[in-house]
């Protein structure tokens, strides 16, 4: 039988090392008792995944969560667990109550390795985890304060339909960036891959349903010293689909030739990458942004 759960990993940054918060089950626990795991739990009938995972961690440690972001879904045999994340900071402990697990205990990667007693899917997650967080962690001081500040982090999702030698882009009509041509995209929902997320908000914004998709891009936005928001945006090329493009309440789709891309109406890092887009070259990139939305510093490399 299929058993669905939704699962927390609290983890901290510490002196630039990463640090993961895992629960020592009590030792009369139906399953794996005594060994080290994560937070959470089943999804019960008639709960989205964020739900159980809220409820979950009230009646575990009664804890109110908030500010918690999706991860990743993963399937072990016949479990299908939505995996999330929670930045806390140096207080964090002294905010919770154990209810079930006998105590919880922040590890290092090199504990995470070492620890015998820790259940093997875990910790297989938390490889994962932990190898896309230290890619993630931005080096540089602009981005990091200075000292051990981490922003929240927000993953995005970005498409365009390029067929040359024009590409179809949309007029925001609302919201963050109204007044642009951009991309179709947004927010990843719970459950979902970065890749459906691309799809999914393709479809809703434009019409079109991709008949296949490639990232190309992964680009960080931030505002130093302005907003403490981090953008995350994973770009995605479509170049065939079905469908009409019709305006959403979102976008107003409009097609361009190569030649008339309307840079100086989108965001200004667009004409640093779009080349690499156009001629199908993966790349990744960093973009600082002053109180007008323009580039004060980048970096941007081939991936």
């Amino acid at each position: 039988m299929r058993r669905d759960v939704s699962i927390l990993i609290p983890y901290k940054i510490t002196n630039g090392e990463i640090l993961v918060f895992l629960e020592r089950r009590s030792k009369t626990a139906n399953r794996l008792p005594d060994y080290f795991g994560f937070w959470g739990g089943g999804i019960e009938a008639g709960e989205t995944p964020e739900q159980a995972l809220s409820r979950e961690i009230i009646e575990e440690m009664s804890f109110k969560l908030s500010n918690f972001e999706f991860y990743k879904k993963y399937q072990f045999g016949e479990s299908v667990k939505y995996i999330y994340s929670l930045l806390v900071d140096e207080s964090f402990e002294s905010k919770i109550k154990f209810i079930d697990a006998q105590y919880g205990k922040f590890f290092t990667e090199d504990e995470i390795i070492k620890e015998k007693r820790l259940i093997e899917d875990d910790k297989k997650v938390l490889e994962d985890f932990l190898s896309l967080l230290k890619k993630r962690t931005p080096p540089l001081p602009l981005l990091c304060g200075g000292g051990d500040e981490i922003y929240m982090r927000k993953i995005l999702t970005l498409c365009i339909i390029h067929q040359h030698p024009r590409v179809l882009l949309g007029m925001k009509k609302r919201g963050f960036g109204a007044g642009r041509w951009n991309g179709f995209g947004g927010k990843v929902e719970a459950g979902e891959t970065i890749e459906e997320a691309a799809k999914r908000e393709l479809l809703e914004e434009s019409g079109l349903t991709a008949a296949d998709i490639n990232q190309l891009g992964t680009v960080e936005f931030s505002w130093p010293n302005i907003k403490d928001d981090v953008l995350e945006v994973h770009i995605f090329k479509a170049e065939k689909f079905t469908g009409e493009p019709i305006e959403s309440e979102e976008m107003r789709p409009q097609w361009f030739e190569v030649a008339d891309i309307p840079f100086d109406q989108m965001w200004t890092d667009d004409k640093y990458w779009f080349d690499y887009f156009l001629n199908n070259k993966k790349f990744k990139a960093k973009f600082y942004f002053d109180e007008a939305d323009k580039v004060v510093d980048y970096l941007l490399e081939d991936e």
